[in-house]
């Protein structure tokens, strides 16, 4: 949310006077800024762990529990027991420039990562129907919201009298309610109902804005559909994390979240390639994916007060 308004501001600035090149600078700066701050953050007590560096990954959970809870962890981690059950499994190392130029250890990577994506469509853990159905979701969601993104300047600047600037920080700001929401309800709710209405919301929303000439209904419909975008990506992100075993966690997610990069890839394409001609083509498919992902989410099981697979 900060950064769409960070990003929507900045253009406001910038475009008008000095042109989008120094826009685009301006947007690299914060990533060169993550990228320095990276460096400072603790590692994964987790990756910590599996390399061999167990007390280094005791201590970041310690001092995680105490700036937590602002008292010292009751009882002492025995983290080293996962080491034997690791070498027991086939150690894991961390990666370097070495290993990935080796074709051997390349191999053995792709190899690692094929035993940890089999998984996932396995039929007889029930981890097929859930893969399917949030792959659904997290193409279609991609496909919705990434194209609409695109769109949505476009559209304002296309109705009479509209200020681009002013519409897009007025629908940039809609997300406020949706995290506020996320945060305080979100962890007591059903992640699937969750899904399902917020991606029905956000199908109807853009399937109505080619009828919209109005400026003030057309930036209302945006911003539901900005609103709930944000409650659907946080139930989404969420429910991922939670469906799948521990040991196959991360895989997923990085999986489904390429799959999401493809549609959202597609939904550029299309959205650039139709809007002049055909706009109510890419509009309709986008909705139409939402909705049909929400009506399938209710496939899922509920993870609401869950602390997923161990």
């Amino acid at each position: 949310m900060v950064g769409a308004i960070m990003c929507t501001a900045t253009a406001w600035v910038l475009i008008p006077s000095l042109g989008w090149r120094a826009f685009v600078c301006a947007t690299a700066i914060p990533s060169g800024v993550c990228v320095v701050s990276l460096q400072f953050c603790d590692e994964s007590p987790k990756f910590l762990v599996v390399n061999g560096s167990v007390s280094e990954g005791e201590d970041i959970l310690k001092r995680v529990y105490r700036t937590n809870h602002k008292t010292e962890l009751p009882v002492d981690l025995d983290l080293g027991r996962e080491v034997t059950v690791i070498a027991n499994g086939g150690a894991q190392r961390s990666w370097n420039f070495k290993r990935l130029t080796n074709p051997r250890e390349v191999y053995k990577g792709v190899i690692s990562m094929q035993q940890k994506v089999v998984p996932m469509f396995d039929a007889v853990s029930g981890l097929l129907r859930i893969s399917l159905i949030l792959l659904l979701n997290w193409v279609g969601l991609s496909y919705g919201f990434y194209g609409l993104s695109l769109w949505l300047p476009q559209y304002f600047k296309n109705l009479d009298d509209m200020d681009i600037y002013r519409s897009t920080m007025i629908v940039a700001f809609a997300q406020l309610p949706g995290n506020i929401f996320s945060a305080l309800f979100l962890d007591s709710m059903s992640r699937s109902r969750t899904l399902c209405i917020s991606l029905v919301i956000m199908g109807v929303s853009v399937c109505t804005l080619p009828f919209l000439q109005d400026q003030s209904a057309a930036i209302l419909a945006s911003c539901f559909f900005n609103g709930f975008s944000v409650l659907s990506w946080n139930a989404l992100d969420v429910a991922t994390v939670e469906l799948y075993p521990t040991h196959i966690r991360s895989t997923a997610f990085g999986v489904l979240s390429a799959a999401g990069r493809l549609g959202a890839i597609c939904a550029n394409l299309t959205f650039g390639l139709l809007m002049r001609a055909q706009p109510l083509v890419p509009l309709v498919v986008a909705g139409s994916m939402m909705v049909v992902s929400g009506v399938f989410v209710l496939g899922l099981p509920t993870t609401s007060q869950r602390t997923g697979h161990s």
